[in-house]
């Protein structure tokens, strides 16, 4: 069997004919840093340029974040409530990049607070037909 580390600080054991017999996914093998993105949605109303230059800002300010690529920001889409993007960072430090994002998250909304950007709820629409 192979021992592997998960980013859980969990072991797993897999018996070598799984190594052999599938596609295995290694997330670092000749590189130090991996690719890592967050994807947030904010109100139709907002400042597309502005919501891009704050996440890519909160991507660049935070510790574990690789400066070499920078940090880049998509469009993504037009969602059913709000206008989607995403942030993509490099970090070295695969396994505490989930601490990397919540403190990304957490300077996004901060900005986004700061820059009066919504982060919409969902919306519906009830149509209620009355049968009497």
């Amino acid at each position: 069997t192979t021992q592997v580390l998960t980013r859980d600080d969990k072991y797993i054991l897999l018996p070598n004919t799984l190594l052999t017999k599938n596609r295995i996914i290694n997330w670092t093998h000749n590189i130090e840093n991996s690719r890592f993105d967050i994807a947030v949605g904010v109100d139709y109303s907002s400042d597309v340029d502005l919501v891009m230059k704050l996440m890519k800002e909160a991507a660049v300010e935070q510790a574990g974040v690789d400066k070499s690529p920078e940090p880049f920001v998509r469009f993504s889409q037009y969602g059913d409530s709000a206008l989607m993007f995403t942030v993509y960072f490099w970090s070295a430090n695969v396994f505490r990049v989930e601490n990397i994002k919540s403190d990304i998250r957490k300077k996004i909304f901060y900005k986004f607070t700061e820059n009066n950007i919504v982060i919409p709820f969902p919306q519906r629409t009830l149509h209620i037909v009355d049968k009497e």
